[in-house]
């Protein structure tokens, strides 16, 4: 087989894997999955030790679930997760890559971005270590941005 294709479901708020052949043929039934947590958003696939790591935004949850995958299948449930905040509506993950340091998590409904730690189990800290401020205008009041995206373009 080509790999997994991960598909995270609103519905029954899980995530899925169906095995993709090496035409590119998308298999009838799926080869693993998530118990119902949450309504995940974005998934973010990471190398992280020798360990293939999922990272996956929860929308209505605020929070971040992290998976080991097994032999590139999805376990029942997490390793790891970020505190819940359902305020917070995460949507975007990017690492900061090579180094593989910290997550970076766009919250839309924190209008800012979270830094979490990425421990050497690949797991979160529950807490952001680092974050962006809120935006203000410039007579100084803050306004809603709904940040849902990210990118980080290295440095020449």
């Amino acid at each position: 087989p080509l790999g997994q294709l991960f598909i995270s479901e609103e519905v029954s708020q899980r995530i899925f894997t169906f095995p993709v052949n090496a035409d590119g043929v998308i298999a009838e039934n799926d080869s693993s999955s998530t118990q119902r947590s949450g309504v995940y958003q974005r998934m973010l696939r990471h190398r992280h030790l020798g360990a293939d790591i999922l990272y996956s935004s929860v929308y209505n949850e605020g929070r971040v679930d992290v998976f080991q995958l097994e032999g590139g299948l999805l376990p029942d449930e997490t390793f790891s997760r970020t505190a819940e905040d359902p305020n917070a509506l995460p949507v975007g993950l990017i690492i900061d890559e090579p180094g593989g340091t910290i997550l970076y998590v766009a919250q839309g409904g924190l209008d800012r971005v979270d830094g979490f730690r990425i421990r050497p189990d690949g797991g979160l800290d529950d807490e952001p270590v680092t974050t962006t401020a809120r935006p203000v205008s410039a007579d100084g009041q803050g306004f809603s941005t709904f940040p849902d995206d990210l990118v980080i373009v290295p440095l020449p």
